[in-house]
């Protein structure tokens, strides 16, 4: 019997998907986001974070996991960028409602990084039926850049960083060797040299291109 190996990351449980979803369609998913409501960035960033919470939470093979994240990516970029006016380059302490505006942002992002953290949790589980090591770097990357903007959020509205953030951006770096990705997360702690080795891998690297949804 093989041993399956684990990152152990924080996800969150899941549960079957209905065979009716469209979310483990990526097709019908592209064509969801073709019809969200971009003139209405509330209305858009309220169903996008929905949806994704929802996916998130959804047993889906790793295959069409990798392709249905890499279709959230636009619409959180585009609501991002278009909320950022309420809380940033502006007066403190934020108002109730800028403040909300401001920890959804942080949440889509936080979101779109726990998307990546289980593909990568199942590929170094052995869950997935074939292990690519291309996917799974890219998506390790994902994770730290999502994770980097999550962070950055909260330090703009000077809010308290999430709980055991640099933990999650550690556990999210597998070591490798000549055989492969070695995970020894029981020993891996959070140290100054290795958050410094996080944020220069995710500085140095230019961000992977958009991986193909068909």
């Amino acid at each position: 019997m093989e041993t399956q190996h684990t990152l152990a990351l924080r996800i969150p449980e899941r549960s079957a998907a209905s065979v009716d979803t469209f979310l483990s369609k990526p097709k019908e998913v592209e064509e969801w986001v073709k019809r969200l409501p971009m003139a209405n960035v509330g209305e858009t960033s309220r169903q996008v974070f929905k949806t994704l919470v929802e996916f998130n939470r959804l047993e889906i093979s790793s295959p069409t996991r990798i392709k249905v994240a890499e279709l959230f990516r636009q619409p959180v970029s585009y609501i991002s960028n278009n909320l950022r006016k309420y809380y940033f380059d502006v007066s403190f302490p934020l108002s109730a409602k800028n403040r909300k505006i401001a920890v959804l942002s942080r949440e889509l992002y936080s979101e779109l990084a726990i998307t990546y953290k289980i593909f990568i949790e199942h590929t170094i589980s052995g869950k997935s039926k074939k292990f690519d090591k291309k996917l799974l770097i890219i998506s390790i990357h994902r994770v730290i850049h999502y994770l980097s903007l999550t962070l950055f959020q909260s330090v703009i509205i000077y809010d308290p960083y999430p709980k055991q953030i640099w933990q999650r951006f550690i556990d999210s770096t597998p070591t490798q060797n000549a055989t492969g990705f070695t995970i020894c997360p029981s020993k891996r702690r959070v140290t100054s040299r290795a958050v410094v080795s996080v944020i220069s891998i995710n500085r140095y690297f230019s961000f992977p291109p958009a991986l193909p949804t068909t």
